[in-house]
């Protein structure tokens, strides 16, 4: 239905955008590199980190920076 394609689109520019890092934004996530942040800043900032799956499993990654 268009509510569940809705939910899995948000679910997955979640995770394009604020968990996986990319190497043409020298590490950092679209998110990151958007407000201007640099790595070393981003390094200091590290949490503990969480496992997230998005899209039932299809997408896997360890978020450094929750």
């Amino acid at each position: 239905s268009f509510l569940t394609l809705q939910a899995r689109l948000k679910e997955f520019a979640h995770f394009y955008n604020h968990v996986r890092t990319h190497q043409s934004l020298d590490g950092l996530t679209p998110a990151e590199a958007w407000s201007g942040q640099g790595l070393n800043t981003v390094k200091r900032r590290y949490g503990q980190g969480r496992w997230v799956q998005a899209l039932d499993g299809l997408m896997l990654g360890y978020w450094l920076r929750c």
